[in-house]
């Protein structure tokens, strides 16, 4: 008895039918203030794959960032990962204990030319805030 049908129809009782909900939209402005999302720029040639990645947090106005350096060699499958946030900003900043770091310091053989590629991808994110 929870439908009928007239005239080839069938129609079904409206208490039987769904019900639809009411819903009232709320906007959090104080919402964005509490989000983070990241960003990442890569740089790709025949010997190298490099990401600078960075979770970017808006707390109390100010930017934050935290940013990490993936160096991939494609000729010998070394990967290697820099997170050190001075060590990185170091290097934008041409800070002379942060190049010979990058130099000496490495699984990944960081040749004068690899190293200004990644000096200029950190460049990079400075101009977009990462850093």
């Amino acid at each position: 008895m929870d439908r009928i049908e007239i005239n080839g129809v069938w129609y079904v009782r409206e208490d039987n039918t769904l019900k639809t909900h009411q819903f009232e939209f709320e906007l959090d402005e104080t919402l964005e203030d509490d989000l983070a999302h990241t960003e990442c720029l890569s740089y790709e040639d025949d010997e190298y794959h490099l990401e600078l990645d960075g979770l970017i947090t808006n707390k109390l106005y100010e930017r934050v960032s935290m940013i990490s350096l993936r160096i991939v060699d494609k000729n010998n499958e070394r990967e290697e990962c820099w997170d050190n946030e001075n060590f990185l900003k170091g290097l934008v900043k041409l800070e002379q204990e942060s190049i010979y770091g990058a130099l000496d310091e490495s699984d990944v053989k960081v040749t004068h030319s690899l190293l200004n590629l990644i000096i200029n991808l950190l460049k990079v994110g400075q101009k977009k805030g990462m850093l």
